[in-house]
């Protein structure tokens, strides 16, 4: 029987219905990319590509080559010259469109991807989007909200298969995002402590949606998930802003690692989003909001149910997808 859940953190309702998997192309396991080779000549992001012709904002270097760059958005959809500047019209309300863009090429190779980096590799791109982090934070006082995100496969938006990410900083904070910052704030000031620390207490506790974990980072699916095998990766160390210790770099790019090539084996190269959720810049070291990874394994797209409600249905229980993974050696 189908379950309305409720998610604690967001406090977003889903549906969670198994007897929607009868329905054609509700969940498949299976999906194909093209295969890819190694270096692709027509493509800005390869070596030799238009891409090496931008400004480079970071790189990494080695052996006398760059393994990785972040470079300017060439299609941004904001600007980072001028001021952020409200105009009110009546109750016509705009902003200048004051923001950063930039693409993080993550590899010089076409064909890699989450599942197939090294654990060096990964510990490269974390480095890159935390340096990048904490650089527009520092930087630019008025951006308030850095998003850091993936778009893997084509239902997931991606516009380039060279493997890249994308940062995106802007001065306003959306209101879905306000208000599930004002939930974790009253949670907080009800029960004092942290909402996502509470919650993945709960969920070590009873142990059915974790994936797995190590010594500072654990792997689940959420007990409200809105797509089969949504997934977090959650510091178990307390911090409001996106922030790495240096010995919980490398422990995040095993979490990363081993979730994906887990994700690959089972659905060989799902297209997903991931995104990094962390506070605003005005907040980074609150006690009521803590930052984590979130993956959205795109199996179809929202319906108009899902787009008329903001309730997303799920045919697949967080449970049964937590166990499917656990099951996976990599």
């Amino acid at each position: 029987m189908s379950e309305y859940r409720q998610n604690v953190v967001t406090h977003e309702w889903v549906v969670i219905a198994p007897e929607r998997r009868g329905r054609p192309h509700e969940v498949s396991l299976t999906f194909t990319l093209p295969e890819l080779k190694e270096y692709d000549p027509s493509c800005p992001f390869c070596p030799g590509g238009t891409s090496e012709r931008e400004h480079t904002i970071y790189e990494l270097r080695e052996a006398g080559e760059w393994v990785l760059r972040v470079v300017p958005n060439k299609y941004a959809p904001c600007s980072g010259t001028g001021e952020p500047r409200r105009r009110i019209n009546g109750n016509f309300v705009s902003i200048s469109g004051y923001g950063i863009a930039e693409v993080v090429i993550e590899s010089r190779k076409h064909n890699e991807t989450l599942a197939t980096y090294s654990l060096h590799e990964i510990e490269n791109i974390l480095t890159a989007y935390l340096v990048r982090y904490r650089e527009l934070v520092k930087l630019h006082p008025k951006i308030d909200l850095v998003t850091i995100f993936r778009n893997y496969g084509p239902l997931a938006g991606t516009s380039l298969l060279h493997p890249h990410s994308q940062i995106i900083a802007t001065p306003i904070v959306p209101a879905g995002l306000r208000n599930s910052f004002h939930e974790a704030r009253r949670y907080c000031d009800a029960f004092g402590t942290c909402v996502v620390c509470d919650y993945i207490g709960r969920e070590l506790e009873l142990g059915t949606r974790i994936v797995l974990r190590n010594e500072h980072f654990v792997v689940l699916e959420p007990f409200a998930a809105r797509v089969p095998f949504e997934t977090w990766i959650v510091p178990l160390r307390h911090h409001a802003g996106f922030d790495l210790r240096d010995d919980e770099l490398p422990a995040l790019a095993t979490a990363i690692s081993t979730t994906f090539r887990k994700l690959h084996k089972l659905m060989h190269q799902p297209s997903y989003n991931l995104i990094i959720k962390t506070a605003p810049a005005s907040q980074e070291n609150v006690e009521h909001l803590h930052w984590y990874i979130e993956i959205l394994v795109r199996t179809a797209g929202p319906a108009g149910f899902e787009l008329g409600s903001g309730i997303y249905i799920n045919p697949m229980p967080p449970e049964e997808a937590a166990s499917l993974l656990r099951d996976i050696n990599t």
